[in-house]
């Protein structure tokens, strides 16, 4: 009754968030998912009003991401406890952007506070555990691509660039401090790090984005040679230890293997490009990974990627041809 009153007198709307934002806070700490239902309410209710909840916006995306970091610092709770209310709150964040991207995209300056809001709060639940580098971390990059990043009319630069260093930081596909022994989660963090990989080079090589020209590359973060540095530091890590035969572990071998595929399709992409796109220090960096890929060649520990080093190697095929 209280909900139907709010979505009749749109006065009412902002006390309710608080109150339930509020309450799910106070909850947070007690098992039984009682903030998750707190929070779902309320995304229920944005989802219900989203052009008359817009203020209040912000509010409702920093209290997903105050609970899934309590929930992540929380040592008490069980693993599993854990990993399902963090999903649940996951997917609230997904149904709130589903609602919210598109109407803050057509406004953006009515919604700028949501837009300097939402780095902070998709850098949590893309990177940090229990839900970072997941399959709905992988969601999360999808719906920034399609709601963000490719749809039209196109966000204002600086809001972009806030997006793309995220996209940009999860392309890097790197190793959590403990090694994941688990196969599952092993698949899923090279899940994702393959979605913002392709995403990055489908904005950067393939999208009009001359307004990004005459940035540093310390700042843009669609920086190719910054990627590539990335792909010679992980290669050259591999092949430093010629005279150990021991077969790298699966967690090295995922981190090296991605690295090989992301070559290949950079390589490809960099070849695709329109004239101009790519400059000649990236050229120059690129080629400069040919011999590393050699000596991974010559590695006994990296036999298990053989398939993504062929690729890699394959790609370079065309850049061996004389020039026109």
């Amino acid at each position: 009754m209280i909900f139907r009153e709010a979505l009749q007198r749109h006065e009412l709307l902002p006390a309710l968030f608080q109150a339930l934002t509020e309450l799910a806070a106070a909850c947070g700490e007690r098992p039984g998912g009682a903030a998750p239902r707190c929070l779902a309410a309320a995304a229920a209710l944005y989802r219900a009003a989203p052009q008359a909840s817009a203020d209040v916006l912000p509010h409702l995306l920093l209290a997903l991401h105050s609970a899934v970091q309590k929930y992540g610092q929380d040592k008490r709770r069980r693993t599993t406890e854990q990993n399902d209310e963090t999903a649940q709150i996951s997917s609230l964040l997904l149904q709130v952007l589903g609602t919210g991207l598109p109407l803050a995209r057509e406004q953006p300056e009515v919604y700028k506070e949501f837009w300097e809001t939402l780095p902070k709060v998709l850098e949590t639940f893309l990177f940090e555990p229990p839900v970072g580098g997941g399959r709905l971390a992988r969601q999360l990059v999808v719906a920034v691509r399609e709601q963000a990043l490719r749809a039209r009319p196109r966000l204002p630069a600086h809001h972009l660039r806030a997006l793309l260093a995220l996209v940009r930081a999860g392309s890097l596909h790197t190793q959590p401090p403990q090694p994941i022994q688990n196969e599952q989660e092993l698949k899923e963090r090279e899940e994702f790090a393959r979605t913002c990989f392709e995403t990055l080079l489908q904005f950067s090589m393939l999208e009009d984005i001359d307004s990004f020209a005459g940035v540093d590359d310390d700042t843009d973060p669609l920086a190719i040679v910054a990627l590539l540095d990335r792909f010679q530091e992980v290669i050259s890590k591999y092949t430093q230890d010629d005279d150990n035969p021991e077969p790298l572990p699966r967690h090295q071998l995922s981190e090296i293997s991605f690295v090989l595929k992301a070559v290949a399709t950079l390589t490809e992409s960099m070849k695709k490009a329109p004239p101009g796109k790519v400059d000649a220090v990236a050229w120059q960096k690129l080629i400069g990974v040919y011999p590393l890929l050699v000596g991974v060649a010559g590695s006994a520990r990296a036999g298990g990627c053989a398939g993504a080093l062929r690729e890699a190697l394959l790609q370079f095929g065309a850049l061996l041809a004389a020039p026109p």
